[in-house]
């Protein structure tokens, strides 16, 4: 069965056909767009890959509105350990004494490993903030008016439609009443700005526009809770963290997360003799979850290519084995 079979594609254009494409969640433009097919290639030649048991739960999280992201993420994730021809398992079922767990991965095998995945940067918060701040933003480009104004927005996501309706109304009011260059004006949690009188239309341009950012400790938080999740399955836990395709991540943070952040030191040694250079603060994830075997960082959207970067938990009570970590280390997507 395919994810994007043409039940579920006319389910989409019914759902969607009427509503303006910046109100699409990612699945509908995935889905129906026409210059998204090499997305689609790839998400159905990856489904494909999957054991055949597994497959029918992956297509149904995909095809749900509000899974699309956690579940493309999670293939994301399968589709490296497919490469390396690890056969990997989704969602397979353990009991334990603390009850039923799922990981997203089992790797079977000699030493069997289970994976489980997140998602970097997902912040529900900041999605009803942009699609808010869009919605806006449409609205004000409508006003028959020759202008260019800046629009800032706090807290865009709590803003409901009249308050939005109230942001295009006074805006339009106010540019009637010929504003000039520099002129302000605040409605509610929206502060507009003129920035060029002229033109054929309003051109809006988003100052400070919203963006998902995931601070290191909420990443933190995210590594942690997988450890204490699964390590009651007594096997080496790997952690597989997916930049969000909108996250404000770096490398850099996710080093510090696990091994602790990186800082300058000067110190004088008992010769008298002063020393300088960089340490890490032993305060990562690694050195306080032993259970945690290693974790990977994946941005599957960068380009020219993706990046993958693994860490092992030099601490790890339970090691991954020596020949994955080197195939996982020349992985590619």
């Amino acid at each position: 069965m395919p994810v994007f079979a043409e039940a579920y594609l006319e389910k989409l254009r019914r759902r969607w056909s009427t509503r303006d494409e910046r109100d699409w969640p990612l699945v509908a433009r995935i889905a129906l767009l026409d210059y998204r097919s090499d997305d689609r290639d790839w998400i159905e030649a990856s489904v494909d890959q999957m054991h055949p048991a597994d497959q029918p739960k992956m297509i149904q999280n995909l095809q749900t509105e509000k899974q699309f992201i956690t579940a493309y993420n999670e293939l994301v994730v399968g589709q490296l350990f497919a490469n390396l021809g690890l056969n990997p398992r989704y969602e397979a079922e353990f009991e334990t004494a603390n009850g039923k767990r799922t990981p997203d991965w089992y790797l079977g095998g000699s030493t069997p490993i289970v994976c489980d995945v997140f998602t970097a940067g997902l912040v529900q918060a900041r999605d009803a903030d942009e699609t808010s701040v869009r919605e806006i933003e449409a609205r004000l480009s409508e006003i028959k008016a020759a202008y260019t104004i800046g629009l800032q927005v706090e807290n865009g996501g709590d803003i409901d439609p009249r308050g939005r309706r109230d942001i295009t109304t006074g805006a339009t009011q106010w540019l009637a009443a010929q504003p000039q260059q520099g002129d302000t004006l605040r409605i509610g949690r929206a502060l507009l700005e003129v920035m060029l009188v002229g033109g054929d239309r309003v051109d809006v341009i988003t100052m400070e526009p919203m963006h998902i950012v995931e601070t290191p400790p909420k990443l933190a938080e995210n590594f942690d809770e997988k450890t204490k999740r699964y390590a009651p399955l007594g096997l080496p836990l790997v952690a597989a963290a997916v930049k969000h395709h909108r996250a404000e991540i770096h490398i850099e943070d996710v080093e510090d997360t696990l091994l602790g952040k990186l800082v300058y030191v000067s110190r004088e040694t008992a010769s008298g003799r002063i020393v300088e250079g960089e340490e890490r603060v032993p305060n990562g994830i690694f050195s306080s979850r032993p259970d945690l075997s290693a974790a990977i960082w994946i941005e599957p959207h960068h380009l020219p290519e993706p990046v993958i970067k693994v860490w092992v938990n030099p601490s790890a009570n339970r090691p991954v084995p020596t020949d994955l970590l080197k195939r996982l280390t020349t992985a590619t997507l």
